[in-house]
């Protein structure tokens, strides 16, 4: 008999004649169910049968990760602080008013304008006018 297989198991690809184990597999057991380290998702998987030679890549979530993504499409499972996600949206947006004014020495609403209500993982930031009788700043609500 030959000590050669003729088709690799499943999270094993084909080098040369042998089958080696895919990157990743099982690489990180404090990330369970993933393939990829935490902070990355399984972009490409390994492949056995077939064309057995193409091996998993993990790619680096998306910044607006708090910190998993999902395999192949990349989702967000949570949008990391600063971040909000729409209720059937996969994208998370850049909450409205971050960091947009260096001056405003951490406010988030212009210059004239006062945060009505914060940035959550569900909604927006909303930013409203100061009341006319303000010289140049308010308070949040």
């Amino acid at each position: 008999g030959s000590d050669s297989c003729t088709s690799c198991a499943a999270n094993y690809r084909r080098v040369g004649g042998e089958c080696v184990v895919c990157t990743g597999h099982l690489a990180d057991t404090d990330n369970a169910g993933h393939h990829c380290a935490p902070g990355k998702y399984e972009s490409r998987e390994c492949r056995a049968g077939g064309d057995e030679a193409i091996d998993r890549e993990c790619t680096s979530c998306d910044a607006s990760c708090e910190s998993t993504c999902d395999d192949l499409t990349g989702r967000c499972e949570e949008c990391a602080v600063g971040y909000w996600r729409a209720a059937g949206s996969d994208t998370c947006e850049l909450c409205s008013g971050h960091l947009a004014d260096v001056d405003s020495d951490g406010d988030h609403c212009s210059p004239g304008h006062f945060e009505a209500s914060p940035c959550t993982t569900t909604s927006d930031r909303v930013c409203k006018a100061c009341d006319a009788s303000c010289a140049d700043t308010c308070e949040d609500a």
